[in-house]
């Protein structure tokens, strides 16, 4: 009788653990900067969508591309940088978690949802269970997970090759058994806070449009020294939310950015190997200039995955990943700094600067055998960071040798 329980009782436990929804895990995540890591192909024919790194599959999944009357554009792209962790359709008034831009209005993003709330009640079951077929209008849809995934890990200039291959039923199949039942579905809960674009003003009468096309439809005006809370942001169009509470897309140049995420102007950055300057925040766009190793130039704004950069006179876009970014020349602190080592100058006379260049500030001058506290070796090649009278600073390091001694 007792091992008759027992047998129930293990019975009842293992049909709930199979029929009974997962528990999605919290994590934390990072945005990965580097463009050249990953590649991403979508196969149109058997809507299955594949990231690669190198030559080994990483992440793959079943996607949903656009329906007749709404084709996925193809060709290899290189992604944009208009990026949103939940955001509304103008079009069609329905919302979807993480939008990252490929091309114009196609973007990366998960099934939709009826209402802007992280739960699965206001998911459209339709647009989960339609995974593996053309569903989408246009856009590339994923589950939750892999959205996420391609939102953290892919940022613009991550290429994108949208195509046709021979028909794969075994591997549909794979990956459609590997989905739960939406009943079961669940997902990642993201920790992570979500990035403030901050606000903005409009500076001329400008017009309210469904995307981010001077073709796409116009749906009203936004008058000047209006305040709009910015949603998505780059250097030709803006996604905004006015305050009477109406989502369209707007021309940046329209519009006074008062953000949060954008960092202030006057930082310097530097090239940390040849990179080169677009015209656009965009790497297909123009190349209008090209730093060395080591160059310099001045932050100007920050655009997604891009700096604006002046640069000899000229104003263009960098990928953030391609440069290092240093304060405004103004002394910072160094009284927290851990110092690494304790080295000794070589030389006569040795200049103090402000940042690791020839270019930047002089903050004073370092005689033979002085001694000289090394925050860090090597901050950038050819460079200590050290602190001098209590200020973070920098030397050429050939005029210094590392002696540690106190």
């Amino acid at each position: 009788m007792k091992r008759k329980i027992v047998a129930v009782i293990l019975s009842i436990t293992l049909a709930i653990m199979i029929f009974s929804p997962a528990t999605s895990m919290a994590k934390s995540f990072k945005f990965n900067l580097d463009a050249s890591k990953y590649r991403i192909e979508v196969d149109l024919t058997n809507q299955i969508m594949t990231v690669y790194e190198d030559n080994e599959i990483v992440r793959q999944a079943l996607c949903s591309s656009g329906m007749s009357g709404f084709s996925t554009p193809t060709g290899s792209f290189k992604m944009l940088g208009m990026k949103e962790r939940f955001g509304y359709f103008v079009n069609f008034r329905v919302y979807a978690q993480y939008w990252t831009q490929v091309v114009g209005g196609i973007y990366f993003h998960s099934p939709t949802f009826t209402r802007q709330i992280n739960s699965k009640s206001y998911m459209q079951s339709s647009a989960y269970r339609n995974l593996g077929e053309k569903a989408s209008h246009g856009c590339i849809r994923l589950p939750v997970d892999d959205a996420m995934w391609i939102y953290y890990n892919c940022p613009a200039g991550t290429i994108v090759k949208i195509t046709g291959k021979s028909y794969n039923g075994a591997l549909r199949s794979k990956l459609k058994n590997k989905m739960r039942s939406f009943a079961n579905y669940s997902w990642t809960k993201d920790t992570t806070p979500a990035v403030n674009y901050g606000t903005g003003t409009a500076i001329v009468t400008a017009e309210l449009r469904t995307g981010v096309s001077g073709q796409e439809k116009t749906i009203g005006t936004l008058s000047k020294g209006s305040s709009v809370k910015i949603l998505q942001m780059n250097s030709t169009w803006l996604k905004v939310k006015t305050g009477s509470g109406k989502i369209a897309y707007v021309r940046a140049a329209s519009i006074k950015v008062n953000s949060k995420y954008t960092t202030r102007q006057g930082y310097r950055l530097q090239a940390q190997g040849q990179t080169r300057i677009y015209e656009n925040d965009d790497i297909n766009s123009d190349v209008i200039a090209t730093m060395d190793a080591r160059d310099w130039g001045t932050h100007v704004n920050t655009y997604g995955s891009f700096y604006k950069i002046r640069f000899e006179g000229k104003e263009g876009y960098v990928l953030s990943g391609k440069v290092k970014k240093f304060s405004a020349q103004v002394p910072r602190s160094a009284t927290t700094s851990k110092i690494e080592y304790i080295g000794r100058v070589n030389t006569e006379g040795l200049r103090v600067r402000m940042l690791p260049s020839t270019n930047s500030d002089i903050m004073g001058l370092l005689d033979i055998n002085d001694q000289v506290s090394i925050i860090k070796q090597n901050y950038v090649p050819g460079w200590h960071q050290i602190n001098y009278g209590g200020n973070v600073a920098f030397v050429a390091a050939e005029y210094i040798n590392i002696t540690n001694d106190d």
